[in-house]
């Protein structure tokens, strides 16, 4: 069970994002720097079992209308003995300097919690003694060696300790792989492990580090997928061109609009409610040329901007022929 707790107004549209390992949803908020200055905090919790491997990471970013926030915004608290709370908390500066870079604001947040940037997995032990951080490379694939690398920390002090541990790994209760050693205490190297991934074993496969320390509360799970197969998002190539050239003014807004609407009609940019008709003045604000032809050139992923898109469609901003 995956649930959100609100401080500031209810949400709507709560959706697990397995294509970014994370959960997106939308809130109403009013942008006037009026109601900016009698904000303290907006404050978002998010409770995720320590059994869902595919939230469990060392760290998390979170983007409001398709915008990065800083990344002290997002506190994560694994202390708790079966999950992992990640707290989004916006200051009144955070506010005005999204407002900012959006270029005034729509009437809402479209808030992204996800996976941080190559951020490896990682979990609290259940007495909270240590952190456990869980790293490869590629795919996990059956049938197929793999070198796993991982750091036992101090929670307190953040850095590798040497301590006795037991691991095993298991598919659906069976274990097919254990070790034991003492664990390095360099913040250079991690301790590595190979192990033959069986040929049948597609789905959650779990870690299971034991008795560290000699302490048999000193423990934790950590579950990966194997075989993990998520669907390419389906953005031709001549869409991202299209990004491109609008950025830069060669083709005019309907243009690019056509493109939108093309991905809309594919279900590859899915609306939630589009107004009948644009609420402001039909101009695409610049901010959003600026994502389009980073988009283009590979600095943002497709689910970043196309979400931007997203936000702008049902919030009457760019106005779409549906």
């Amino acid at each position: 069970e995956v649930s959100l707790i609100t401080y500031y107004d209810e949400v709507s549209g709560f959706e697990y994002r397995p294509d970014i390992y994370g959960v997106s949803f939308y809130m109403p908020f009013d942008w006037s720097v009026s109601n900016i200055n009698e904000t303290e905090t907006v404050h978002e919790e998010l409770t995720f079992p320590k059994t869902f491997g595919d939230l469990l990471f060392t760290e998390y970013a979170a983007s409001v209308n398709g915008l990065p926030v800083r990344e002290r915004a997002v506190v994560v608290d694994g202390f708790y003995y079966d999950q992992t709370i990640l707290h989004l908390v916006l200051n009144r500066n955070d506010l005005l300097d999204l407002r900012e870079r959006q270029g005034g604001g729509a009437d809402g947040m479209e808030i992204t919690l996800r996976a941080g940037e190559g951020s490896p997995r990682g979990t609290t032990t259940a007495n909270g003694q240590f952190k456990i951080v869980l790293d490869w490379d590629g795919e996990l694939r059956s049938g197929q060696e793999t070198t796993f690398r991982f750091h036992i920390t101090d929670v307190f002090l953040d850095s590798p300790v040497a301590t006795d541990y037991d691991l095993s790994l298991a598919r659906g209760g069976a274990v097919f792989h254990t070790d034991s050693g003492t664990s390095a205490d360099s913040a250079e190297g991690y301790d590595e492990i190979t192990v033959l991934v069986p040929a049948d074993a597609q789905g959650p496969v779990t870690f299971h580090f034991e008795n560290l320390a000699g302490n048999p509360v000193a423990r934790a799970s950590i579950p990966v997928a194997v075989d993990r197969e998520l669907p390419a998002p389906a953005v031709p190539d001549w869409v991202k061109s299209s990004a491109e050239w609008w950025a830069q003014g060669v083709i005019d807004d309907r243009t690019f609009i056509d493109s939108i609407e093309y991905l809309m009609e594919r279900g590859v940019i899915q609306v939630r409610d589009a107004p009948a008709a644009a609420s402001g003045d039909g101009t695409i604000p610049d901010w959003v040329k600026s994502s389009a032809e980073w988009w283009a050139q590979g600095v943002i992923d497709d689910r970043t901007f196309l979400d931007s898109i997203r936000f702008l469609i049902e919030q009457g901003v760019v106005s779409v022929r549906l």
